[in-house]
């Protein structure tokens, strides 16, 4: 009897397993209109992108475990599609192909369709785009990748017209070619996508082997003789300061070779005529400025005339892109880049992270110019931040679209007539000859504002001051805004990003630090709250909020970013929470993201990758590793414990070999290792019950010098208690003043409190840090 209840239980099992079965194939062969209609697997997704096509015929479902179990189930491959909220092509594919009911059949039958949002899982969008650039030599958005059930790619594009184009097939084409394909080489797919991950870690580790030979020929002399002198002063067996002071020794012939041939590298493509690098299409390129400007400052470029060099590439480039129709003159912030080399004419997406880097660089490039033009662009960048881009909780969003109903970039592009319905004739005639409204190129029969040189350049030219030309400007700008405001707005993607708010945290504290308004200063307090407390859950950073929820991802750009910008917080306000956060998250991205036995970061931590990756390297932003090594160092200087720049030295180190095969990559660690290699430069503030005036006038002498291998910090004295003890110990304010307290490489001054003595104190020891560091 119990035999034939258990056969009888699996019978029924058997059965309603069968018509679970038989019900999902009849919702998979739904009519693509009827899925249309009543909507895919993308509805109630939190992401803009992904709601934006949830009434697809495509039966779209989002990445997780239904989508991959029904390929691994069915057999099917995966077509991955990743694109974002402000990509003109996603757009573009979306309406000619993603729209179309017989392209939607083919989707349906014959593949497993995924769509995912680059912002939300930057990691799925790092891995395959890595695999895309290695089957196609270039990669972009929307990302188009054929996997197989066990996510393996074998097959991969960008954007793909829905006829044929560009000298590509159309996408039904390629699809059907696709499923053939799979249907008579399935083994040869596996293996292929097999081949391509397991080339990409190897292409990886054979860059590792080749160039550390080359490497260790040059650096193992110094450091053997280094060994050898330490081994012969230390009988007591001290091997852990021997391998500290081998690694700071490799650090240094390293860091000074690797510096010399990326600087040499990215001049041989500056473009002399019109600034930036590189062909077709210029990018702000951000590292590049930050690595030259450390050239110009330390004398780093050691060529002939290098110093001035350095100084004309970084200055002329930025002056550039503040003059460029990448700079939106009428409403503020900057577009992501432009499609021509001559800065003319951008692509019309608006990025936070664009805006929040630019704000910090041009600042930075503002001390090493005396050049006010920098600032009012780096105030224009925060601004656009705030008035655009701010939530109500504080944190940003993350972009602006493209498109509008009026068509791409048709939002910020005027002709004459347009310049007519806002002013008088007199004035449309001077504002658009000003502007090049009307010159090529032209949008559409319209241009993107931009101008020809500086503000400066152009009063002396128009026998105008220049506070009269910015007041004639800033009105005229006013009244084509107003004409813009009229027109259909392109949409903002409300998903905030924690890397991003953070980003834009670093950036609104750096305007702050330059010029003391304070409104950026509040905005920036706010944002870190914001991360504190909404981005945040269970003592853990989360990588996305959309509508008060968050994400249950994050990755280590966002601890590396957000550690930053507590720690850039911190610089400028006095406030405990954020040292002790920055400590905090540093100590977590070592903890979760930093793998004890390469010495190296992993990007994420999710176990359904199919791989491990990593984020060693520059692409839109600075890689997330050498933000996290940045951090590490500054780490180390304000606690005294010397683990943290230890374990930064060691990755420096490692991805040295990595470095030589893309070293115009590697700007931003190229940063961290001459910040490694230089002699530190401290100042800590003790706030006390001085005037407010007083203490503004220490904060803009602190901040009145370029010094990037510098830390600073905040401290309240009423407040001492709530710091952690590492940074308040043997500095106490004497009552009613504001004291500096100032060590530069291994020495300490008395506390400073007057500002003039502060900015000469800095200004000597600035100098001297810049002949140590340059023998």
């Amino acid at each position: 009897m119990r035999l034939k209840a258990v056969s009888g239980l699996i019978l029924i099992a058997l059965l309603l397993f069968a018509f679970l079965l038989s019900k999902r194939t009849v919702t998979e062969n739904v009519d693509p209109q009827t899925i249309a209609s009543k909507g895919n697997g993308l509805v109630g997704q939190s992401s803009a992108y992904l709601t934006a096509h949830s009434h697809n015929p495509v039966n779209w479902y989002p990445w997780g475990p239904e989508a991959l179990s029904k390929a691994k189930r069915e057999n099917k491959p995966i077509f991955l599609s990743i694109g974002y909220a402000a990509c003109h092509w996603c757009h573009v594919m979306e309406s000619e192909s993603f729209s179309d009911p017989e392209t939607a059949k083919i989707l349906n039958s014959q593949f497993v369709p995924i769509l995912v949002d680059k912002q939300e899982r930057p990691d799925l969008d790092n891995l395959y785009m890595q695999a895309v650039i290695y089957m196609k030599g270039s990669g972009g958005w929307p990302l188009n990748v054929f996997l197989t059930p066990d996510l393996k790619p074998f097959a991969g594009y960008s954007y793909i017209p829905n006829v044929e184009r560009f000298g590509q097939k159309p996408f039904k084409t390629v699809l059907n070619d696709t499923s053939k394909d799979w249907q008579n080489n399935r083994l040869e797919l596996k293996r292929k996508g097999a081949k391509i991950l397991a080339d990409l870690q190897s292409r990886k580790e054979q860059a590792r082997t080749v160039f550390k030979k080359v490497d260790e020929v040059a650096t193992d002399e110094g450091t053997e003789s280094n060994a050898a002198n330490n081994s012969a002063s230390n009988d007591d067996g001290k091997e852990a300061t021997t391998q500290t002071q081998s690694t700071d020794q490799r650090l240094r012939v390293l860091g000074q070779r690797l510096i010399m041939d990326t600087l040499a590298n990215l001049d041989r493509f500056f473009d002399d005529e019109f600034g930036g690098f590189g062909g077709e299409r210029k990018f702000p390129n951000t590292g590049n400025m930050n690595l030259f400007m450390r050239a110009y400052q330390k004398n780093l470029y050691q060529v002939p005339n290098g110093r001035e060099r350095a100084f004309h590439i970084f200055k002329f480039t930025m002056e550039q892109i503040a003059n460029g129709g990448m700079h939106d003159h009428i409403g503020g912030g900057f577009h992501r880049f432009t499609e021509d080399y001559k800065w003319r004419l951008p692509h019309f997406e608006k990025m936070l992270v664009d805006n929040a880097m630019l704000a910090s660089c041009f600042m930075n490039a503002s001390l090493l110019t005396d050049h006010d033009y920098f600032v009012s662009t780096a105030r224009d960048a925060a601004d656009f931040m705030l008035n655009e881009l701010r939530s109500p909780e504080g944190g940003f969003y993350t972009s602006f679209d493209a498109d509008t109903a009026d068509g791409e970039g048709m939002f910020y592009a005027f002709d004459k007539a347009d310049l007519q319905k806002a002013m008088s004739p007199d004035e449309a005639e001077w504002f658009g000859k000003l502007l090049n409204i009307g010159s090529y190129p032209t949008y559409k029969g319209k241009s993107c504002p931009r101008l020809e040189k500086n503000p400066e350049v152009l009063a002396a030219q128009l026998h105008m001051s220049l506070p009269e030309f910015q007041s004639k400007f800033d009105t005229l700008s006013k009244k084509l805004l107003d004409l813009r405001s009229k027109r259909p707005k392109p949409a903002r993607d409300e998903l905030i990003e924690c890397h991003g708010t953070s980003m834009a945290i670093s950036g609104l504290a750096r305007v702050f630090a330059g010029t003391g308004d304070k409104k950026y200063l509040d905005a920036a307090r706010q944002a870190g709250d914001f991360l504190l407390t909404k981005m945040s859950k269970n003592g853990q950073l989360r990588h996305a909020f959309f509508n008060g929820k968050v994400s249950e991802d994050a990755f280590l750009d966002d601890y590396a970013y957000a550690a930053q910008a507590f720690l850039d917080l911190a610089e400028v306000d006095a406030d405990p929470r954020w040292l002790k956060s920055a400590k905090q998250l540093t100590d977590d991205t070592m903890r979760q993201y930093w793998d004890v036995g390469k010495k190296e970061f992993t990007y994420s931590t999710a176990a359904r990758m199919p791989q491990k990756i990593d984020d060693n390297f520059d692409g839109a932003i600075p890689s997330s590793a050498a933000v996290a090594i940045s951090n590490l160092l500054r780490m180390e200087l304000l606690t005294g414990d010397a683990s943290y720049g230890v374990r930064a030295r060691e990755t420096l180190v490692g991805l040295a070999p990595e470095m030589r095969r893309v070293l115009s990559s590697s700007t931003s660690l190229l940063c961290d290792y001459d910040f490694a290699m230089s002699p530190p430069l401290e100042v800590i503030f003790v706030n006390n019950n001085a005037a407010q005036a007083v203490k503004d006038a220490m904060r803009k002498s602190a901040y009145s010098i370029f010094y990037p291998q510098k830390v600073m910090a905040v401290l309240d004295q009423s407040l001492l208690k709530q710091y952690p003890d590492f940074i308040v110990q043997g500095r106490k304010s004497p009552d009613g003043k504001v004291s500096a307290f100032v060590c530069s490489g291994a020495s300490c001054r008395a506390p400073i409190s007057d500002p003039a003595e502060l900015s000469t104190v800095l200004k000597a020891d600035n100098q001297a840090l810049q002949l140590t560091s340059q023998k």
